[in-house]
């Protein structure tokens, strides 16, 4: 009997059960050893968070006091205060970055304005002035909190559009004016075209301005590949105070730097049969 037992237990095989996503792997690695080991949650928004902030936080102790600044990361941690002299809620927030940990404080108003984003282990860019005193970590005087997943639509001035002469084709022009037309909004559009000799054309269609949302952005980097959509970030936002100035310099790009270097061409060049879809009537 118990022969025939230990041969049905040998026998066993262990159930073929689905990996865990990512996510959920690393969030049990922090919660039962305190760190992530397998990677990092913020690394599949590594390209986003380096095209939208002003300040890595290694970096933040080389910026002067009282600098505006625009860092990215995970909300580890929201400890809730009282004012002592008329009770208001306010925050101390936990940021984990990929380069580091800091404190933003979000006294009452700015917390009022984004305690319905201060979400445990949800990636955000937030914008204030540093504190520096000496014999501290900096600190961060909270201005504003915005969902990252919210940046592309908020944060960019312009796109560009960047479309390989030798590779494009009719019907992914066809579907790229569909998703612009599919995607009104207030940022402005312009066509990086990269001829067949080389050069670049910029070209304006018409009066196009879209809705950078996140679907948008996934649907043109998915239709033309991960160089297709190169973002402008705008330096500050409409409604911020004079005193509110990034540390960074407007971000570029290839397009950009050519422009710069006189290689902008005109549309003559193109093949207008492929490209006269985006082109104004």
């Amino acid at each position: 009997m118990m022969a025939s037992e230990t041969a049905q237990s040998a026998e066993l095989t262990p159930p073929d059960l689905p990996e865990w996503k990512t996510r959920d792997l690393l969030a049990f690695e922090k919660e039962l050893l305190g760190v992530y080991v397998s990677g990092h949650p913020l690394t599949e928004y590594e390209a986003m968070l380096k095209t939208f902030i002003f300040n890595s936080l290694a970096r933040l102790p080389e910026v002067q006091n009282d600098t505006g600044v625009r860092i990215g990361g995970l909300i580890t941690s929201v400890d809730l205060k009282l004012t002592k002299k008329d009770n208001r809620a306010w925050a101390v927030i936990g940021l984990e970055g990929l380069d580091g940990t800091i404190e933003c404080l979000a006294f009452p108003e700015a917390y009022e304005k984004a305690k319905a984003d201060l979400i445990l282990e949800t990636p955000v860019l937030i914008e204030g002035l540093l504190n520096v005193r000496e014999g501290d970590a900096p600190k961060i005087t909270v201005e504003r909190v915005i969902p990252l997943e919210k940046a592309p639509e908020e944060l960019t001035s312009e796109i560009h559009l960047r479309i390989n002469q030798k590779k494009v084709t009719e019907p992914q022009l066809q579907r790229l004016l569909e998703l612009c037309q599919a995607n009104p909004g207030t940022v402005g559009v312009t066509i990086c075209v990269i001829c067949d000799n080389g050069d670049i054309a910029f070209l304006k269609p018409g009066t196009c301005t879209i809705r950078n949302s996140m679907a948008f952005h996934q649907a043109v980097l998915d239709l033309l590949g991960p160089d297709g959509l190169v973002e402008k970030v705008a330096q500050a936002r409409r409604d911020c105070p004079a005193a509110f100035r990034g540390s960074r310099q407007q971000l570029g790009s290839e397009c950009g730097a050519r422009q710069r270097a006189g290689r902008l061409k005109t549309a003559a060049n193109l093949s207008k049969d492929r490209l006269e879809l985006l082109l104004p009537n």
